[in-house]
């Protein structure tokens, strides 16, 4: 009778093998986190050509704007931090898009009174996952941009940003009229 009492051990729960398999899981676990935050093409540095769209600007003010010229400073002023320098400016008549009542057909017709511009500006940048970030701000396309550059203060969005190294040299609108 004594041969058939067999014993029986308990698991005690916690050993050395359970120890080793959860080293190996926080392993990979950081191993992976730090591939997918810190990875080579994340933080890159480069430098990105990007437009700033102002829209509805009146007339009175059309002077001043042409007080911008290449080379100057831009400042993002909610942050008062620099973020690039002029390439180009482009001012021209601003356009609204009407609905004609009778056809219900959509159009661009000039609004009497009102310029729009466009500034090209070069930046050194990070590259990000979602973004370009210079000086810490995050710029990509359709971000509002506060911006100085001159003497005037506006907002405008942003409406293209293209790394250098993929834009090749900044043509200019001066350019581009040239070679037509």
């Amino acid at each position: 009778m004594e041969n058939d009492k067999i014993k029986v051990k308990k698991a005690t729960g916690f050993n050395a093998i359970d120890l080793l398999i959860i080293l190996f899981i926080a392993a990979l676990t950081g191993a992976a986190l730090y591939y997918f935050t810190n990875s080579s093409r994340n933080d890159a540095d480069c430098e990105v050509v990007y437009t700033v769209y102002v829209q509805q600007i009146k007339n009175e003010l059309r002077d001043s704007l042409r007080l911008i010229k290449p080379g100057d400073e831009v400042i993002d002023t909610v942050h008062n931090i620099p973020i690039g320098r002029i390439v180009d400016v482009e001012i021209k008549d601003y356009f609204a898009t009407v609905t004609d009542k009778d056809s219900g057909v959509m159009r661009k017709e000039p609004y009497p009174g009102y310029s729009e511009v466009t500034l090209t500006i070069k930046a050194d940048a990070k590259e990000t996952r979602e973004s370009y970030e210079i000086n810490k701000y995050k710029i990509a396309v359709g971000v509002q941009v506060h911006f100085k550059a001159g003497k005037i203060t506006s907002m405008g969005y942003c409406r293209s940003l293209i790394p250098s190294n993929i834009a090749g040299p900044v043509q200019t609108t001066a350019d581009l009229t040239a070679e037509s």
